[in-house]
Order: structure tokens, then sequence, then C-alpha cells
């Protein structure tokens, strides 16, 4: 990732949390190069979004989040019909994946607004309600 900048040996990706965060440095939630304390002349904040399962894991590890994933999918499996709360797009894709994966079951979308995927153009609104009615998705 840093192999065409300068000092590319001073930057590094860490896959951690940062339990806290000082003048000069964080402290992290697990060892990186031997530390748990990453010293830093400028610092960027990018806390990104905290989804909640499915959408996310519930943990960190591989093997819980396997787990959690194929009981998920058994459920899912399991069910009559499936009722997603959000019209963005993960809501939109989600129904139309399901639909695909899944034609026989009764797919439903609920939305807080007039149309799904607010902040795009209205015209797309018009194609995704297009694709449910087709895809059978209420």
């Amino acid at each position: 990732m840093f192999k065409d900048i300068a000092n590319s040996s001073n930057h590094a990706v860490v896959a951690a949390r940062v339990t806290s965060v000082q003048a000069d440095s964080v402290d992290i939630d697990r060892s990186f190069e031997g530390e748990q304390r990453i010293p830093f002349d400028y610092l960027v904040i990018a806390t990104g979004t905290r989804l909640t399962p499915p959408s996310m894991m519930p943990s960190d590890e591989k093997d819980p989040s396997v787990s959690f994933l194929q009981d998920h999918q058994a459920r899912a499996q399991k069910a009559h019909s499936i009722v997603l709360v959000g019209g963005g797009a993960v809501g939109v894709q989600m129904a139309l994946d399901l639909k695909e994966r899944y034609p026989e079951k009764d797919i439903t979308v609920v939305q807080s607004r007039d149309r799904v995927m607010p902040q795009y153009h209205s015209d797309l609104h018009d194609i995704v309600a297009k694709s449910f009615q087709d895809a059978g998705i209420k």
C-alpha cells in the first residue's frame, strides 16, 4: 500500500481498536511490533461505521464470525418471509440478493422515507421500484 511513497517503512496499516489517545501516541487493544502504544506526528481519526449484525460480525475473530454467519444463513433458509428495515443501498442490495437466492420467500423492505435510497437521484428510486416489482419484493 505504501510502496510508492517516500519513507514507506514509516507507514503501516494496523488492524486494532484504539483504547486511548494521547497528544503524541495512541494505545491499541493488541500488540503491534511488540508494543501496544503507537507514536505519531499527526493523527487522523476515521471512525467509520459500526453496523449491527448481520451486516457486521459480533466478533473480530474468524471462527465465531463463521459460526454466526452459518447460523444466520440457516435461519434465513428456514424463514417463509424476511423483512428488511431500511431502504438505503445496503437494504436494497440485500433485498434483491435474498430474492435472487430465495425466490420462493416473501421479501419486504420497510423504509421510513417516501422512496428508497433517498440520498441518490430520484430516478434511481424508480429503477429500484421497478426491480422490486419485477422480483416480487414488497
